[in-house]
């Protein structure tokens, strides 16, 4: 600012004092916190007032220009802004934005009328800077008395004398590792037949943002993914947006999707918007990708114990390979992986004949009467639900033993299927034993 120097140079005149060792009950201080490369950070100049109420203060913040890039400094939205009298802004502010830091030097009233008392957690100015540092580093930003022409000391103006406070310096320190983004694979339980060994299930992946990170929640332009699997137990099928990305658009999905299906492996890429104009945030976990699988027949054909397997991510899908990673801002940020367990569960179903409730191979009277005896009676229970389901309808009640009767001696309808052949239509867990089909 132009008036910086004349108004530092009047401020002076009241800070006249020598300055001596630093005074603990003035504390100014510098926050230390954690950024990422390219970011845009605020370091506000705290204050703690222990001794007596002060008049005024000046103070220099000095940088390493190779690690951070001062943008601008402010006294907007700190106790400096409303310290003058009734409120307002003080009598005299001066800040000065220079190479290697900036300055600050206030008077809060000229006259004396309003001064800052005693206290703790005042707030009295703020620097905006850009990161240039590279990540695993970081650099102090220090108060100091060298900014300026002449150069403004770092002083608190009490009763006309100029105090040397405590200082604090902050560190911002350059994160080494990127956001931490979470790709998870949902868990599955697959049921197949080990007569054919054929199954088809989809798995969805979600993403999810670590709330510790800096700028949570951030907003993700796309990402990639690549998750791999074991071919002799599955067969990649398809992959597809899914969720919020699918509706992208309403509903015509993302900008750029980019699929492959690998015989080991699926992987894509999606871009949400080609010109930038969709953000997503992952404050919570996002279900984003539908992958698609069919069991592999040939190698679980004929197999009764079931197996297990892992659907794993993968950065070594594809030629080139696809990485797993999450754009935001233009930079891409690796991911913390959760991979999905499927579980393949062998289901061996057994033919049966509707209607045949006793098992003897053989629908007549009986077997009304074994269904009642069973519901009713306490009698022995039948081995086969499916088959004593006479009716269909995917319930085992009285309607099923009236269904009998009615069939044996009133012309009814006959069961149904599969009647009056075996077969193995009905609830793959509805039967455990029967006899009646050879």
């Amino acid at each position: 600012m132009n008036s910086m120097r004349n108004g530092l140079v009047i401020f002076m005149v009241l800070a006249c004092a020598t300055l001596g060792a630093q005074d603990p009950d003035y504390v100014l201080s510098l926050p230390s916190i954690d950024a990422l490369s390219g970011a845009n950070i605020e370091l506000t100049v705290g204050f703690d007032n222990t001794g007596t109420e002060i008049q005024g203060f000046s103070y220099g913040v000095c940088h390493d220009p190779a690690a951070l890039t001062l943008l601008d400094a402010t006294a907007d939205g700190t106790t400096t802004a409303t310290s003058g009298e009734n409120g307002d802004e003080p009598s005299f502010l001066s800040i000065g934005v220079l190479a290697g830091g900036w300055n600050m030097g206030v008077v809060f009233d000229l006259f004396g009328n309003a001064n800052l008392p005693t206290g703790t957690g005042y707030t009295l100015g703020t620097g905006i800077y850009t990161v240039d540092a590279a990540p695993d580093t970081s650099t102090v930003v220090s108060f100091c008395n060298t900014l300026g022409d002449p150069p403004v000391e770092t002083v608190i103006v009490v009763d006309g004398a100029s105090i040397e406070p405590t200082q604090i310096s902050g560190t911002v320190t350059i994160l080494a590792a990127p956001p931490p983004f979470t790709f998870s694979a949902a868990d599955s339980s697959v049921d197949y037949s080990p007569d054919d060994g054929a199954a088809s299930f989809s798995v969805l992946l979600s993403i999810v943002e670590g709330a510790e990170n800096p700028g949570f929640p951030n907003d993700t332009q796309g990402f990639s993914m690549g998750i791999a699997c074991d071919p002799n137990l599955l067969t990649p099928v398809d992959i597809l947006p899914y969720g919020v990305v699918a509706e992208i658009d309403g509903g015509d999905g993302p900008g750029f999707f980019g699929p492959s299906v690998l015989p080991d492996a699926l992987t894509c890429g999606v871009v949400y918007d080609l010109f930038g104009e969709v953000l997503i945030p992952m404050a919570t976990e996002t279900e984003v990708i539908e992958c698609f699988y069919d069991t592999n027949a040939g190698t679980l054909t004929g197999n009764e114990d079931g197996a297990s397997t892992t659907l794993g991510w993968s950065d070594d899908e594809g030629s080139p390979p696809v990485a797993n990673v999450v754009v935001v801002g233009g930079s891409s940020f690796g991911t913390i992986w959760v991979d999905g367990n499927v579980d393949l569960n062998a289901v061996v179903e057994i033919a049966f004949s509707r209607g045949d409730a006793n098992g003897d191979g053989i629908i007549n009277i009986a077997d009304g009467i074994w269904i009642l005896y069973e519901l009713f009676l306490s009698g022995p229970s039948t081995g086969c639900e499916n088959a004593a389901d006479v009716n269909g309808d995917g319930n085992y009640d009285e309607s099923d033993a009236v269904f009998v009767f009615n069939y044996r001696f009133l012309g009814g309808p006959p069961p149904a299927a599969p009647f009056p052949g075996c077969g193995l239509i009905g609830n793959p867990d509805g039967c455990t034993s029967y006899n009646g089909c050879p």
